[in-house]
């Protein structure tokens, strides 16, 4: 996002939350330090000049839940979310609150998860406030907040000696109920956490004379949040459902969330937390427990499966169990602006870390040494988890064990070896992923989140082996029946034999047919969603004159990367871009996603300032040929 358009936001923010990101106001940022002294972390969020709070909790090895916040400041101590003991006055591991992150110290290759979250109306807040008891029921205390909104979750915790934290909320029946961070009982009810848009009432132990406290306050969007460019969009909720006989819940938010902190609140069970960043896709699930120490798990395919409009429980706990939860919203809500923060590539040579994008990557193709090996793409997704794809291929998903998606800055060192890396962040108006079960049924509805109506569409069923399917808005052809399509696994022209759409797709939604390309009864599937975005990417198409023509996308530096298919004739799906070379007068390379055969080199891509011109060479400039491309700047 542009630094000015930024700053305006952050401006709006501070007045009222309208126009916040949720970036801005949230960060699960994962680290491993690599020095014994201090160590930044930079997610953007300002903590320094708005305040909040940084949970951090070592992923690999037992260690306890750590949680600073600003009202108590970097040097008043630690708070364990998984003891009851006040805070450590010794300042181990926190240094600093930064205005874009924080600073940690003493961390030496501690492979560590972090959870930002800013102080924000509509949000969340933390509140610091002394108890006025004698600490029995009858005497209790309203202590005013900034939350802007009554809170759907109250999380207490006495700081100057030892006390459980209490949960309260009222969102399980409408009455209130209270909880233990720090343990795992069951959930009771309790007539002293009654709360409003300003004021909380505390009591009881929550309230002893001279005591000091902390409180953290999230809030729960109802349509009343005040978020994103138009100030009117939903970021955070705090709910219930209940698992149904076979231990399974769908759980509609509206929105697609980054994270999820669930209990179960009519037995004993752990507080189970997931984030997208370490997985909650389709495969390779990650689970802390904010009152255990323990190392993270991996639940494999159970746990929490994030989709478009809410999350999948799935095996976590018992059937017919009541849960309850904190869901934070993925973001960006704004659409891009430049494309270097949605699309990067790199030439990794190995000895390092893995390759690196420059941000959070949610989709990405690999491809082992395209100068030399005769290898196939490889596909993968923050969504599919740890399940890969061909796009050479017909073969269902395949487990690749090292397959995490947890980098900062790319999708992680998933092959040890020498690869290029293709990726994708995904935003709105510009790519969007969805990760379905199908039914078997036509005109069954799958929701996405790009925001206005995809212009391609790749189709892939994991589940088992079939075509790569492909929409795009200049293949010809009609609904329901005729509509033609092609298949990324194929050089041949486009073809109506298979269908996955009954209607074109729309700013929130596609149709589906009832054909098992796209659509089978309980089969899996991914669906990756390509738009035209002014200035960052462009999907189109264009006639052969066999000889040369400049095709204009609309940039203004030229075309980083470039997919070319010919439509009306067998040919292969080109791919060229700058980290291998989009020269002027001489060899471009070229690598085609349908097969397995190394890169090759010749004249067929000049660079343009608008775009790309295409030379005379008949692979992308047959005459009279018709051709779709997909283009970033």
């Amino acid at each position: 996002m542009a630094t000015k358009k930024k700053m305006l936001m952050s401006a709006a923010g501070s007045a009222g939350g309208a126009g916040l990101d949720i970036d801005e106001v949230f960060s699960t940022y994962l680290f491993t330090p690599n020095t014994s002294g201090n160590y930044s972390i930079s997610n953007g969020v300002d903590l320094d000049g708005e305040g909040g709070l940084v949970w951090l909790k070592q992923r690999d090895t037992a260690a306890h839940h750590l949680l600073y916040d600003t009202n108590r400041g970097a040097s008043g101590g630690r708070l364990a979310a998984n003891l009851n003991n006040g805070e450590a006055l010794a300042n181990v591991y926190f240094d600093a609150f930064n205005s874009d992150g924080f600073t940690v110290k003493d961390m030496l290759n501690d492979e560590m998860a972090s959870w930002t979250f800013r102080k924000a109306p509509k949000f969340f807040t933390c509140v610091q406030y002394t108890g006025t008891g004698p600490g029995s029921a009858a005497n209790e205390q309203q202590v005013s907040h900034d939350l802007g909104a009554k809170p759907g979750i109250v999380i207490v915790k006495r700081t100057d000696s030892t006390g459980n934290w209490w949960v309260f909320t009222d969102v399980i029946d409408g009455s209130n109920d209270y909880g233990y961070l720090n343990q795992t009982a069951a959930f009771g009810n309790s007539a002293n956490n009654v709360a409003t848009d300003s004021v909380f009432n505390v009591g009881g132990v929550l309230n002893t004379s001279g005591a000091t406290y902390v409180a953290y306050l999230f809030a729960n969007n109802d349509g009343d949040g005040e978020f994103g460019p138009d100030g009117d969009q939903d970021i955070i909720k705090c709910g219930s459902y209940t698992t149904d006989g076979s231990n399974n819940a769908t759980v509609e938010l509206g929105w697609e969330p980054q994270f999820v902190l669930i209990k179960r609140t009519d037995s004993t069970g752990s507080w189970n937390l997931f984030d997208s960043m370490r997985g909650m896709g389709l495969s390779g699930v990650k689970r802390l427990e904010p009152e255990n120490s323990g190392a993270e798990s991996d639940l494999g395919t159970s746990g929490i499966q994030a989709f478009s409009t809410g999350f999948n429980h799935v095996s976590t706990y018992a059937p017919n169990a009541d849960m309850i939860y904190i869901a934070i919203r993925r973001g960006p809500l704004a659409v891009p602006e430049d494309a270097t923060e949605v699309f990067g590539m790199d030439d990794y040579t190995g000895g390092g870390d893995g390759p690196v994008t420059g941000f959070v990557t949610d989709f990405a193709l690999f491809k082992n040494a395209p100068e030399s090996a005769v290898e196939s793409f490889i596909a993968m997704s923050r969504l599919t988890g740890q399940e890969y794809l061909l796009p050479s291929s017909t073969a269902a998903g395949a487990t690749l064990s090292n397959g995490a998606f947890d980098r900062m800055d790319g999708a992680g060192d998933i092959f040890l070896n020498t690869y290029n890396i293709w990726g994708w962040k995904r935003a709105p108006g510009y790519f969007d992923a969805v990760a379905y079960t199908g039914n078997g049924t036509a005109g069954r509805t799958v929701s996405h989140n790009l925001g206005v109506a995809p212009e391609m569409v790749w189709f892939k069923k994991i589940s088992a082996a079939v075509n790569w399917l492909v929409y795009h808005k200049d293949l010809t052809g009609s609904y329901p029946s005729s509509r033609n399509y092609l298949s990324l696994n194929l050089s041949s022209s486009e073809y109506s034999t298979y269908q996955a759409l009954t209607a074109l797709p729309t700013e929130s939604s596609m149709t589906l047919s009832s054909q098992g390309i796209a659509n089978g009864n309980n089969d899996t599937y991914i669906a990756y969603l390509f738009a035209s975005c002014p200035g960052v990417s462009k999907v189109g198409s264009y006639t052969g004159n066999g000889s040369s023509q400049t095709i204009d996308c609309g940039f203004t530096a030229g075309a980083r990367f470039v997919l070319i298919k010919r439509t009306n004739g067998a040919d292969d799906w080109h791919v060229f871009d700058t980290e291998r070379g989009i020269v002027a007068s001489g060899n471009d390379k070229k690598l085609d996603l349908n097969l397995t055969r190394a890169e090759r080199s010749n004249d067929w891509l000049e660079p343009h300032s608008t775009g790309f011109s295409v030379t005379s060479n008949a692979e992308v400039n047959d005459n009279s040929g018709t051709f779709i491309f997909y283009a970033i700047a």
